[in-house]
């Protein structure tokens, strides 16, 4: 049996979707807008859901893209004006903020346990490429100093464009830079190359470098 689109939403973003959306709606509209949003947001996540027959397995699509193809949709064509200012809405600015909400706190998270741990701080290009990587990317280089991976498809490239809405994605490259840049002065991130920008692949490293 298909699983409740509804269930599935609870579990999107880790389990806060609806608190960092109702978070970030709230700073930007009074109460009774903010709340009319969000109804509309869960009718479309259900409406795309169901229209797409999307597996239960794809979780990239079924927690990650399409709640945000929902908030960002739904803002597109609300109409719905900012607190005190009337001014039309910046819905990609707004999806920014609702998306960063919880790559803030994984870099925050990182942050605070590089501190902590030598260990974990050594063995962290290894752990990128783990977590980043795994599954769906051609291994460049794989050390306990350096890793680099190229990914060669993107999931959600793909269904942001088949959903006419491909520059949603640029939110979710962006969120990479914020994630991983400035951990700790013995780390350093690249990505200079993204299928977004229509690159041949999206090109990670990650480097630990002993210092002085």
């Amino acid at each position: 049996m298909k699983a409740n689109s509804i269930e599935l939403l609870k579990d999107a973003y880790g389990g806060i979707f609806e608190e960092n959306v109702k978070t970030i709606l709230n700073k930007h509209f009074d109460s009774d807008s903010a709340e009319k949003l969000w109804n509309q947001i869960v009718e479309k996540y259900s409406e795309l859901f169901q229209k797409l027959n999307i597996s239960e397995e794809d979780e990239d699509a079924v927690y990650y893209i399409l709640p945000s193809v929902a908030v960002y949709r739904v803002l597109e064509e609300s109409g719905a004006s900012e607190k005190g200012d009337g001014h039309h809405i910046d819905a990609l600015s707004i999806f920014r903020e609702i998306y960063f909400i919880d790559g803030q706190r994984g870099h925050d998270y990182l942050v605070n346990r590089f501190r902590e741990d030598e260990a974990f701080l050594k063995g962290f290009p290894q752990d990128f490429l783990r977590t980043v990587g795994e599954g769906k990317c051609e291994v460049i280089f794989d050390t306990p100093e350096y890793t680099e991976f190229h990914v060669k498809s993107c999931r959600f490239l793909e269904l942001t464009k088949e959903l006419n809405y491909p520059e949603i994605c640029s939110v979710f490259c962006e969120l990479d830079t914020l994630m991983y840049t400035n951990m700790h002065p013995k780390l350093s991130y690249n990505r200079d190359k993204t299928l977004y920008a229509g690159d041949d692949c999206c090109n990670f490293s990650m480097r630990y470098v002993e210092k002085e």
